[in-house]
């Protein structure tokens, strides 16, 4: 239990650095579209630190107990003495430890957008079979699944009436949703068993024709992890009811969309994985 509530607490002490920081622009700079946005990204801080309180008091729960500043040190102390016997198996012995403190933080962020409930959940599974399809090494699967877990975390900070609007998006709205990558990869760079997955996070919305964001890599710069987490995003956005299309795609209509973009959005290799994957129905 130690280094669930640790990894949550770690989390909760980042996420209130930013929010500190996003306070003080909220109220001192001089430009008001600056405070604006100080004072978006301070709101989206706050969302964050009280579903990180809300998953580490439903660990302490069988205890009787609910969090407090004061818990910290004997929670550090009691990750720090884990560590220690279970250096030769911190691998093992600790993976279900980090997706479930993942996975606590990923069940509040679904209240934000009910269409997208679920989302990150179907897009790791999918991730995952990729992966493993493609013979990935199960250190790197298990940095993919904790990358597909949080790949939307940066939406916090983007505004409900963004996120839940139905029809299309105007150019200002979506260069706010662009934002989400690099807003994400703020959010967890300082999380150190997130060292790997922070940039898959960051690259999942590049494209292979370098017009992807934030970035705007291309090719090999991507990483591969980035490029597997990225066709299993986009599938499940295609078979998914959104605000903007009611209808989800079938199957067979998502695969036609994916061999379209074959060279351009998505690397041709791992995608065409992918559709032997869901042409062999070993993908739902």
């Amino acid at each position: 239990m130690a280094i669930i509530v640790y990894n949550l607490v770690e989390l909760f002490n980042i996420v209130e650095k930013k929010r500190k920081k996003d306070h003080n622009i909220m109220t001192t700079a001089d430009n008001k579209e600056d405070r604006r946005d100080g004072m978006k990204h301070h709101n989206a801080c706050e969302d964050t630190i009280m579903g990180a309180i809300e998953a580490i008091n439903r660990v302490l729960k069988h205890n009787g107990t609910n969090y407090s500043r004061d818990f910290e040190p004997y929670i550090a102390e009691s990750y720090q003495a884990d560590m220690a016997l279970e250096e030769p198996q911190i691998f093992e012995r600790h993976r279900e430890s980090y997706l479930n403190s993942v996975k606590m933080l990923v069940a509040f962020l679904d209240h934000k957008d009910e269409y997208t409930k679920g989302h990150c959940e179907r897009v790791t599974r999918y991730a995952v079979m990729l992966g493993q399809a493609l013979a990935m090494d199960e250190r790197d699967i298990m940095n993919l699944e904790l990358a597909a877990l949080l790949h939307d975390i940066g939406k916090l900070a983007v505004p409900d009436d963004i996120i839940n609007k139905e029809g299309k998006l105007t150019a200002q709205e979506y260069d706010i949703i662009k934002m989400h990558p690099a807003v994400g990869y703020e959010l967890i760079k300082d999380i150190a068993f997130l060292e790997v997955s922070k940039n898959v996070l960051l690259q999942h919305h590049e494209r292979i024709d370098g017009k992807g964001y934030p970035l705007g890599l291309n090719g090999a710069e991507i990483d591969t992890m980035s490029r597997i987490l990225s066709i299993a995003d986009a599938y499940d956005a295609m078979t998914s009811s959104r605000p903007y299309r009611k209808d989800a795609l079938s199957k067979e209509s998502a695969i036609g969309q994916l061999k379209m973009s074959r060279g351009s959005q998505f690397d041709t290799d791992i995608v065409d994985v992918f559709i032997r994957l869901l042409q062999s129905d070993e993908v739902a």
